[in-house]
């Protein structure tokens, strides 16, 4: 009689067991993917100070790269995908476009530019020129 009490707790508590490994696992599985962005986010730099007291004849030559998001559109006019040049997620202060099947670019709209970012939260951001997928 021992015996099989025994090894009716010990199967009950192997079964418990698993039920707690299944549901952490469960659990795990279906938290959000991380957000994984660069060190520093790519920003603008300012213009280097230029010193009239040079004379050899260098000539300073400087350009601008604006923080971008490039966003795919959908035929529903739903954001589809984003990608940026910055390493980051979009930021507010991206220069928001969208790129058409044929290449042709426009500015974005406000609500496409809010869907991009409420809607890029997660995902690993740090190669500049990936596609993201939405959803």
């Amino acid at each position: 009689m021992r015996r099989r009490t025994f090894a009716c707790a010990a199967l009950l508590g192997g079964a418990l067991l698993l039920g707690d490994v299944r549901s952490s696992t469960h659990a795990v599985a279906d938290a959000p993917p991380a957000l994984v962005e660069a060190a520093t986010c790519a920003r603008a730099t300012p213009l280097p100070v230029i010193d009239p007291t040079r004379t050899e004849g260098d000539t300073v030559v400087s350009f601008a790269v604006t923080n971008e998001t490039r966003l795919r559109v959908d035929r529903r006019g739903t954001v589809a995908a984003a990608s940026t040049n910055t390493g980051c997620r979009p930021r507010p202060a991206d220069r928001m476009v969208v790129v058409g099947d044929d290449g042709e670019r426009r500015g974005a709209s406000a609500a496409e530019a809010d869907d991009a970012l409420t809607a890029f939260r997660s995902g690993d951001w740090r190669t500049p020129g990936v596609w993201h997928d939405h959803g």
